[in-house]
C-alpha cells in the first residue's frame, strides 16, 4: 500500500489564517520545531564532529 502524500501548507495556511505576517509566523515555528527535532535526533553526532574539529 503505497500512498502519495502530497503537503502544501502555503494554501492551508491561506485559506485558514488571515494576514501574510501570520502566515510567515507560522512557517518559522514549524521551522523552528523541524529544526530542533532535528538537532535533538542528531545530537550525538554533532558533538562528535564538534570534537573531532576541535582535535585538529
Amino acid at each position: 500500500m503505497n500512498r502519495n502524500i502530497n503537503f502544501d501548507y502555503t494554501s492551508h495556511y491561506e485559506s485558514v489564517l488571515l494576514t501574510k505576517d501570520e502566515i510567515g509566523k507560522v512557517k518559522a515555528a514549524e521551522f523552528i520545531n523541524f529544526f530542533s527535532d532535528l538537532v535533538l535526533k542528531y545530537h550525538d553526532d554533532i558533538e562528535k564532529k564538534n570534537m573531532d574539529v576541535k582535535r585538529k
